[in-house]
C-alpha cells in the first residue's frame, strides 16, 4: 500500500493560488495529477547548467594532471600463468597422494586414521610449495636504460664467466661470452639484450647437468637465439638458454623472424639455469666476475 504524503505538503489542484504554503509542484518533486504523489524525474524537468556539462555528465575538473594509458608490455603475466599452471598441477598430485595414502589407510584397516594425521602435513607441505612457486615465477617490468649502442643483460643472475670463446652455429667463430648462472631465487624470465629481429633459433636436446658448471652449455638442452641488432645496425648478438638439473623445461616466447625491442619479455626458464651471452670481439664488457644483473636493467656491454 502506498503511503499518503501531508496534505500541508502537496498542494491540491482547488489549492493552486494559496499563498500560505510554497506550491512543490512547482519545483517538479510532485505531480498533482497523480494519487500517489510519487516523485517526478527531476533529470527531466531540469537542466542544471551552472558548473556542470549535461553532454558528458560530470562537472569539468580545471588543472587536473592528463596522463597517457600505457600499452601493457608485451608477454606480460605469461611468467604469473606458468605459476598458476604448476600450483593447480601440484594441487592434483597432492590430491592423488592424500587418496592412495587414505586407500592405502582404509587397506590395512586403520579406519582412515592414518589419512586423517597425515592430511594436515600435505596441506602445509602443498602451500608452502605455492608461495614459492609465486615467488620463483615473478615477473616485474624491466626500468630499461636509455641510449644507443647498449647491450643490455638478458637475464637475472651472477656474472660467473667472462671470456672468449668459438660459437660456430651464429656467431660463425671468435667471439666474447658472458656466463649469468640463475640459482632458483633469481628471476627466471628474459629479456631481450637489444632491439632487432630472430634471425636464427636452434633447439638442442641434451642431458641435464647442475647448471652451475658452466661447461652444462655443451651437454645440456638449451635454445640458441640469434638476434641481428637495429642498433648498431647488422651487429650480431646469441643468446643461448640452458637448462639445469632442475630447470627441465625453456619457454621461448619468440619465434624465428619476429622483431624484439630491448627490454621485452622473450623466454622463461623454470627453476635454475643459465644464460650464455655471445658479443662481438669490439664490444666492451661492461661488468665483471661476481657481479649479480638484472635482466632488462643492467649494461652488459656497449659500442664505444
Amino acid at each position: 500500500m502506498g503511503t499518503k504524503c501531508p496534505t500541508s505538503l502537496v498542494e491540491e489542484p482547488s489549492q493552486r493560488g494559496a499563498t500560505n504554503d510554497f506550491p512543490l509542484q512547482r519545483l517538479g518533486f510532485f505531480e498533482p495529477s497523480r494519487r500517489d504523489h510519487r516523485p517526478l524525474n527531476l533529470r527531466k524537468r531540469f537542466n542544471f547548467t551552472v558548473g556542470f556539462d549535461s553532454s558528458l555528465g560530470t562537472l569539468p575538473l580545471t588543472g587536473a594532471v592528463q596522463t597517457v594509458p600505457l600499452a601493457r608490455m608485451k608477454h606480460s603475466g605469461r611468467a604469473r600463468q606458468a605459476a598458476f599452471k604448476i600450483i593447480v598441477i601440484s594441487l592434483i598430485a597432492g590430491m592423488v597422494v592424500w587418496a592412495l595414502i587414505a586407500f592405502g589407510t582404509v587397506m590395512v584397516l586403520v579406519l582412515g586414521a592414518g589419512a586423517l594425521a597425515v592430511t594436515p602435513f600435505v596441506i602445509a607441505l602443498w602451500a608452502l610449495f605455492a608461495v614459492f612457486t609465486l615467488y620463483f615465477f615473478r615477473d616485474p617490468d624491466a626500468k630499461v636504460p636509455a641510449g644507443s649502442s647498449l647491450i643490455i643483460s638478458p637475464a637475472h643472475g651472477k656474472v660467473d664467466v667472462i671470456d672468449r670463446t668459438t660459437e660456430r652455429d651464429f656467431m660463425g667463430g671468435e667471439c666474447q661470452r658472458v656466463s649469468i648462472f640463475l640459482s632458483v631465487l633469481d628471476v627466471h624470465v628474459q629479456n631481450a639484450p637489444v632491439s632487432g629481429k630472430v634471425t636464427f633459433f636452434k633447439y638442442t636436446e641434451g642431458e641435464f647437468m647442475n647448471a652451475i658448471k658452466s661447461e652444462c652449455a655443451l651437454h645440456n638442452e638449451n635454445v640458441l637465439l640469434g638476434l641481428e641488432a637495429s642498433e648498431p645496425r647488422e651487429m650480431k648478438l646469441g643468446l643461448r638458454l640452458i637448462a639445469g638439473v632442475i630447470a627441465r623445461r625453456i619457454v621461448p616466447y619468440v619465434k624465428l623472424g619476429d622483431e624484439v625491442v630491448r627490454g621485452e619479455r622473450i623466454s622463461l626458464v623454470q627453476f635454475g639455469s643459465r644464460a650464455d651471452v655471445y658479443l662481438p670481439l669490439d664490444l666492451k664488457i661492461k661488468v665483471k666476475l661476481g657481479d649479480h644483473v638484472t635482466g632488462g636493467e643492467t649494461i652488459l656491454a656497449a659500442l664505444e
